[in-house]
């Protein structure tokens, strides 16, 4: 997940992973067949199911009229009463008052867990935690029957908090839960990652079927053709891959699955080289095409070196030094073993198509206009996988909120335990002066040195009261409490072990938060900690950084390959014909996106980059055939390799299209569009261009 984050926004990362507060999910529960009844018997079966899970996969549920799923958290809030309030030796018949009082209401609870709370709070603080720690979303909601309850949808919510950041396995068993229950819904993060994840792993299983059908026909194919030994050229790239996973790993201490996904189809461009050296060998001209291939490809990825995505940059790294070693083991390859690696061309008739020339025209002209004018889409939120009714029922959600904006604050747990004025207290006082939500340490503690003095005047006077001045009755309900106050050198719990603030104590660090509810309290709380990280505001940057990358990287690559092609070819002709292939792959994919209402993002941005890695190589080992070509037959080696290329990566890109996540479809449309679009251009624009005007040798 690091890997999504520049350095910019390590925060933001470091925050939903390390801290609870960001581990909340919430169970929606629907009326039954469009009902205006709440399903108060659904509720009540699935929180039975739920609580089950407390300790296990989940930390707390809040659901139904019993306190068990709370128990330990309030348990916890009581056995700090010490630290909070100090004893007071002059309020000791309001205390027996107090405690006779709690004690009638003992004598009539039915709720073991609730008694038990009871036992370790005499004086029945548990409310005033509830109250604290109340949540501006929740209070949205109504109470029925231990449910928040919406008025306006009759939907019933189930807060529930997981003990662990969001993953697969540790959300599968709560999700095995809901299933039988059509009207039931987990959002959330953990809710999300499970679909995105199971999503993926889904398509991975069916790409894999589709994609085994596909090379089983290819390889009939090639036997029919007596083109078999193509399949050996796969050795040379899958080193390659191999190469760059280690040196990768090497680098960045890991290798993430998408950078494999991405980076092993760049790295298969290197096939194009195996298939051009194994088509032409005969040629003093292929291996020059090849390096200017190998270039031009180069430039496409070497500039998204410098995005400040670390994903980005990994796949860059991987994709490099595997086009480097598999071009390098290719050439020497063929340096000496060009023989047995000769393969005899197809004979390649191009289909006499009446009017195609001018449907590649019109894809370069699509191509150019969707290049200038393409709406670059850079919310990540749209590619997570989601059903329509999941998404609406977040927007719902979060719209209770009232359009709250929160930020936050990190701070080693040293700087807020070890100061007599903690930097907490500083930021409650402020956030109580401008009627900012808050939430911190402070809130619920007062600073280190009142906790001493607190603690003082309990374990002196408070203890001595509990043992002496009330009832065997009143001390025997109350033994949790007096254990606790009356305990040997008790001088408190670490922060981290402190229940009730779990959800703002990390590992290391602790976190506060003002939730700011409308533009004059967001802009108070800049002013006042511009530290503070805003979490939509963090989103947003993120994104436009990386739209601000791109905009600028893309064009520079393009500009260096001309470079390069001018340089080679001091022709624009052949520079134009160079790039006809890629202007014609843009152009299909964006009349396709058109058509199909797909949107330009960030995957299919890099697909296109693959694109056009390979289509320049499309563009210059045609224009070279036809400039440097002594016979149609080595013409006809050039098409040769490049129409199995294409074919290979068709139909490898071709089973992506039937995925169900929309990182799979995106990157598998600019794929296979702008592959097929690709070729087009190269058969249809490139080929007729130069071939009335050849004379070669037949």
């Amino acid at each position: 997940m690091q890997l999504f984050f520049p350095k910019e926004l390590k925060e933001l990362q470091f925050v939903q992973t390390e801290f609870p507060a960001f581990w909340w999910n919430f169970v929606i529960i629907e009326p039954v067949d469009n009902s205006t009844d709440p399903d108060f018997k659904t509720a009540n079966e699935l929180c039975v199911h739920l609580k089950k899970h407390i300790d296990f996969e989940l930390r707390m549920v809040f659901c139904g009229t019993g306190t068990a799923s709370a128990g330990r958290l309030l348990k916890s809030w009581a056995e700090d009463y010490v630290l909070r309030v100090p004893f007071q030796p002059n309020q000791e018949n309001d205390y027996q008052s107090l405690l006779a009082s709690a004690a009638v209401q003992t004598s009539f609870m039915t709720d073991a867990s609730l008694f038990k709370i009871f036992r370790s709070d005499p004086f029945q603080t548990w409310q005033s935690y509830l109250e604290l720690s109340k949540n501006p979303l929740i209070n949205s909601f109504e109470k029925r029957q231990g449910y928040l309850y919406d008025i306006q949808t009759s939907r019933l919510i189930i807060p529930v908090q997981f003990q662990l950041a969001p993953q697969l396995e540790k959300t599968r068993p709560i999700m095995d839960i809901l299933k039988p229950y059509s009207n039931s819904f987990l959002i959330g993060s953990h809710g999300s990652t499970y679909r995105n994840e199971k999503q993926v792993r889904d398509d991975v299983a069916v790409v894999s079927v589709i994609g085994s059908v596909v090379l089983i026909f290819f390889i009939i194919f090639l036997v029919l053709k007596s083109r078999l030994n193509t399949l050996f050229l796969l050795v040379p790239v899958s080193i390659a891959m191999y190469v760059a996973a280690i040196g990768t790993q090497l680098i960045d201490g890991s290798v993430h699955g998408l950078t494999l996904a991405f980076g092993s189809g760049i790295v298969g461009l290197t096939l194009d080289y195996g298939l051009h050296g194994a088509f032409g060998s005969e040629s003093k001209q292929t291996w020059t095409s090849n390096v200017i291939g190998l270039l031009t490809t180069l430039c496409g990825v070497g500039i998204l070196l410098l995005s400040g995505i670390p994903l980005i940059r990994q796949m860059m790294t991987f994709s490099i030094i595997g086009l480097a070693v598999g071009f390098a083991l290719f050439f020497v390859m063929f340096k000496y073993f060009a023989g047995s690696l000769k393969m005899k061309s197809v004979h390649f008739v191009l289909p006499q198509i009446k009017g195609l020339p001018y449907v590649v025209a019109v894809l370069v002209a699509i191509g150019l206009y969707g290049a200038y004018r393409a709406q670059l889409t850079m919310d990540l939120r749209k590619l997570s996988f989601v059903s329509k009714k999941e998404s609406d029922l977040t927007t719902w959600f979060f719209s209770k909120n009232g359009g709250e904006e929160s930020f936050l604050l990190i701070k080693p747990i040293a700087n807020v335990v070890q100061n007599s004025a903690t930097p907490d207290d500083l930021e409650y006082a402020w956030a109580q002066n401008n009627q900012i939500t808050y939430d911190g340490f402070s809130k619920y503690l007062p600073s280190v040195e009142m906790q001493k003095v607190n603690l003082s005047s309990w374990t002196g006077g408070g203890c001595d009261f509990f043992k002496t001045k009330t009832t065997p009755a009143i001390q025997k309900i109350y033994e949790p409490f007096i254990r606790v106050l009356c305990q040997p050198g008790y001088k408190g719990s670490a922060l981290k072990e402190k229940y009730y603030l779990n959800h703002l104590i990390g590992e290391t660090h602790a976190l506060s938060i003002f939730n700011a509810q409308n533009k004059q309290q967001a802009a108070k709380v800049k002013a006042a900690y511009p530290q503070a990280m805003s979490l939509s505001q963090a989103l947003q940057d993120f994104s436009n950084s990386l739209e601000k990358d791109l905009r600028w990287m893309i064009p520079l690559s393009l500009v260096l390959t001309l470079i390069i092609l001018g340089l080679y070819y001091r022709r624009l002709k052949s520079v134009l014909s160079a790039l006809l292939p890629f202007a014609t792959g843009l152009g299909l994919y964006f009349a396709v996106s058109a058509l199909l209402s797909l949107e330009v993002n960030l995957i299919s941005i890099l697909g296109l980059v693959m694109v056009f890695g390979f289509s320049i190589d499309y563009g210059v080992f045609s224009t070279d055939a036809h400039l440097h070509a002594e016979t149609e037959g080595e013409v006809q080696g050039v098409y040769s390799a490049l129409t199995f290329a294409a074919l290979t990566n068709i139909l490898g890109f071709l089973p992506m299209l039937f995925a169900g996540h929309p990182v799979l479809v995106n990157l598998g449309s600019a794929l296979f569009y702008g592959t097929l679009g690709t070729y087009l251009g190269t058969v249809y624009g490139v080929y007729p261009l130069y071939q009335k005007s050849r004379k070669v040798a037949a």
